[in-house]
């Protein structure tokens, strides 16, 4: 995103996007890890779950 528009736009993405997260996985952990990458600790959901 960043590449082909404004940096400004891509951070908003970025912002909606963790925001979405949130909304999906509450009080579970987030990061991002970089770029538009993100990790769930999700410690009490097993893989069975997931899937």
């Amino acid at each position: 995103m960043n590449v082909t528009s404004q940096l400004d736009a891509g951070d908003k993405l970025l912002i909606r996007a963790a925001a979405l997260l949130k909304l999906a996985f509450g009080d579970y952990e987030i990061y991002r890890a970089g770029g538009d990458e993100f990790f769930i600790f999700c410690p009490d959901i097993s893989e069975a779950q997931l899937n």
